[in-house]
């Protein structure tokens, strides 16, 4: 594949095991949006959050066996193609950025037996406080999520709570529950990454 030049390779930190990715001509190949860019390469800190996020996602299947747990990949390829139709994504929520909606995915989507979502986020970066409640409300309002529940790491909590704080006044509940909550996570810092 590498040769067809769909897949590419790269070392990183120069450990013996090589990362594959798929290119813009795989991309292309696939029928998937690059949605205008070219791959960036192996980022160690998209590589860490992916690991958690990944750990977040097993936890909660294994904890939860009778829902479907979603990854942001394949939310990305089911939502990909309803929005090269022209339909509504089934999952991506819609806020303004820049003075223009954007199409924001979820890390991972958990649907209960009786169809409510569940989304889950990861955060290891503070984010911008308008930013952050931006995306909150989208979740606040959107009919398709039933809950929300942010992870953080102990230095994004702050802000993590105090976004969730502001804007406790409009909070809907799910279940007796504000519809977004925060919690710490502890990150393991193992292996090539550490």
């Amino acid at each position: 594949m590498v040769d067809l030049e769909v897949v590419e390779t790269e070392n990183v930190l120069g450990s013996r095991r090589l990362y594959y990715r798929v290119s813009r001509a795989g991309l292309d190949f696939l029928g998937v949006s690059a949605e205008g860019s070219e791959p960036k390469g192996v980022r160690i800190g998209q590589l860490e959050h992916d690991k958690t996020v990944v750990d977040i996602a097993v936890d909660f299947a294994v904890k939860h066996p009778d829902f479907e747990v979603i990854g942001e990949a394949q939310i990305r390829r089911l939502d990909g193609v309803l929005l090269e139709a022209g339909e509504e994504p089934e999952f991506a929520l819609k806020r303004i950025s820049g003075g223009r909606l954007v199409n924001v995915f979820p890390d991972v989507v958990a649907v209960s037996p009786a169809g409510h979502r569940f989304f889950l986020e990861f955060e290891h970066t503070v984010k911008d406080k308008r930013r952050l409640k931006s995306l909150m409300r989208a979740y606040m309002t959107s009919p398709k999520v039933s809950a929300v529940k942010y992870y953080g790491v102990s230095s994004v909590m702050p802000r993590l709570q105090a976004a969730v704080n502001e804007l406790s006044g409009e909070m809907p509940l799910f279940g007796g529950k504000p519809k977004i909550q925060v919690e710490e996570v502890q990150v393991k810092n193992e292996g090539l990454l550490s």
